[in-house]
Parts: structure tokens; sequence; C-alpha cells
């Protein structure tokens, strides 16, 4: 694998891809993201220089690549009943959210402060002067 230290860890994916679809005589061969995150975890210049793989097939002919020591997590299957609960969509609350006459009283308030403070700020003025 010769490589420009630029490219070494876009070249050792493709060099296990490649490697993969030979012997496993299929064009469909995918990466995990952890083999992935594994080959360029010493970053783009220095990729590992070997690798454990293990590759499993599904039912389409595909093939998944993980690393050897990778652990796979199976899908959890629901029950029907807690999918049919969770596909419910939530009731609106039944009383309306009243609003309380004391929003109005606040907005006066700040009109009262405002004018204080500009009576108070002409006599400040004049002393200056």
């Amino acid at each position: 694998m010769k490589a420009r230290g630029v490219k070494k860890a876009n070249k050792a994916v493709s060099t296990v891809r490649n490697f993969l679809s030979r012997h496993m005589r299929s064009e469909d061969v995918r990466l995990s993201t952890a083999l992935n995150s594994y080959l360029w975890s010493r970053g783009i210049h220095h990729p590992p220089s070997k690798v454990k793989v293990r590759v499993d097939k599904d039912d389409k002919g595909i093939f998944f690549a993980k690393l050897h020591d990778e652990k796979v997590e199976a899908p959890k299957k629901e029950k029907k009943a807690e999918k049919k609960e969770a596909e419910k969509p939530e009731e609106p609350a039944k009383e309306p959210v009243k609003e309380e006459p004391k929003a109005e009283a606040s907005k006066e308030k700040p009109k009262e402060e405002k004018v204080e403070k500009k009576a108070e700020a002409k006599p400040e003025k004049a002393e200056k002067k």
C-alpha cells in the first residue's frame, strides 16, 4: 500500500474494502462505523498497519465488516401493546389557560416610571449649567 501522507487513511479504508470484496466475491461490502473510526483513530498520516476483521452476510447478500472484538446489540423487539400506546397521540388539555389581569397592570407601571425618570433628569441638567 503506497500512498501520499495526506491520503493514507483513505487508502487504508479502500484497501480493506477491496480485500473483502475480492475474498467474499461480492461488490457490496460495508464497513461498520467502529471499523472506520479505528482506521482513522491515529489520524490521516498514520493508519494502523494490521486490522482483524469479522464479516457477516445479510439475507440480501450484503457483507458487513466489523472489528473482531466489536459487540453488536440486537434491536429490541417491542410488544404489540406497547407499540399501540406509543402510536396514540396525546390528548390536548381540556381547560384553556386564562390570562390574569395583572399583566395589564404591569404594563402601566413602567410608563409611570419612565415619566418620573425624565422629570428627575431635567433638574440635574439645570444644576450643571
